[in-house]
């Protein structure tokens, strides 16, 4: 399957924009990772912060060599939510095993992979998918000593996305500012370099 959603041409740009500088920590995801724009704003004093909308496993699978390539020490990853969503043509086991390769590509290379668990957003999100996911990736990642960061259940709305009414998300999933003050806060409370 192609992969759309990751321009080549816009990882080499942030690659090109990272030459002069060392990036040690990086903060990857999808789009409530991309329209945080600038993690230093919420309150995260030393990750980058890269996000593509609309990213999906099996697809950020071909970002790894891009991520390597920054060569940070460590690599906070927040992917999964589109393909609870149903963005993907797999299910949650395929999907666990995609991640698995990534932490495993990432630590192989020194890098060390910070799992971040997919939070349940709205009704629209399935929520088996996103239990079974997230119980995958953490048991993998614990049996590897790596540090997990669960959900957050500020961050699980009860209604359909449209429905949402929060001061922390304008739609169940995007997040407002106070949700990415929120969310780097419950970062913070189990990263303290963050």
């Amino acid at each position: 399957r192609g992969c759309p959603v990751v321009s080549t041409a816009k990882l080499d740009e942030i690659r090109d924009a990272f030459l002069h500088s060392r990036v040690e920590f990086l903060f990857w995801g999808d789009s409530v990772v991309e329209f945080m724009h600038d993690s230093r704003l919420y309150g995260a004093s030393r990750f980058v912060d890269v996000g593509h909308s609309g990213q999906v496993i099996f697809c950020a699978l071909n970002e790894l060599p891009f991520i390597k390539s920054i060569q940070p020490n460590k690599v906070l990853i927040y992917v999964g939510g589109n393909d609870a969503d149903g963005q993907s043509w797999y299910g949650p086991e395929d999907a666990a095993a995609y991640y698995r390769t990534m932490l495993d590509d990432l630590s192989s290379s020194g890098i060390e992979p910070i799992v971040h668990l997919i939070h349940y957003a709205s009704t629209d999100r399935n929520e088996e998918y996103v239990t079974k996911y997230n119980s995958m990736i953490k048991d993998y990642a614990e049996s590897k000593g790596l540090h997990v960061i669960p959900p957050l259940n500020e961050l699980r709305f009860y209604v359909a996305k449209g429905s949402v009414d929060s001061p922390y998300s304008y739609d169940g999933e995007h997040l407002k500012p106070a949700g990415y003050r929120l969310w780097v806060s419950h970062i913070n409370k189990h990263l303290s370099e963050f």
